[in-house]
């Protein structure tokens, strides 16, 4: 039975990006149709559908321009959700930055007072740690 559904899955797209944030939305669908239910919960139950058709499609071409439409189109979001995810995991040790020129995530101890912070790509900022 294993081997059949390796061998069934070999032939299936899977998992994305454009599928994780599919699921993160169904999540939060679902737990808004617990106040308004007429709403959100066929919006979960539609999602989660494209979400397993994504995922169990054969078409890998079409599925592989799909993520990349998503993909080019959140570029801009990303380092915010990259940062909210840091501040999740680490607790309040640190003071997490974006780097204004190029993005990146910095991370400086808590408590230091007015710091200069440099980036890897040679940007230099100050701020309040």
């Amino acid at each position: 039975m294993r081997e059949k559904f390796r061998s069934f899955m070999a032939s299936r797209y899977g998992q994305d990006d454009l599928n994780n944030a599919l699921l993160v939305l169904a999540v939060v669908c679902l737990i808004l149709s617990f106040f308004i239910r007429r709403v959100f919960l066929p919006l979960a139950t539609a999602v989660l559908v494209l979400t397993v058709f994504r995922m169990f499609s054969g078409n890998f071409d079409a599925r592989r321009r799909e993520n990349a439409w998503f993909q080019k189109h959140t570029t801009k979001i990303r380092p915010y959700i990259t940062l909210w995810k840091s501040r999740l995991s680490k607790g309040g040790q640190y003071r997490y930055f974006l780097c204004p020129k190029c993005k990146k995530v910095l991370r400086v101890p808590r408590g230091k007072g007015h710091i200069t912070i440099r980036c890897s790509c040679g940007e230099s900022f100050k701020r309040k740690s």
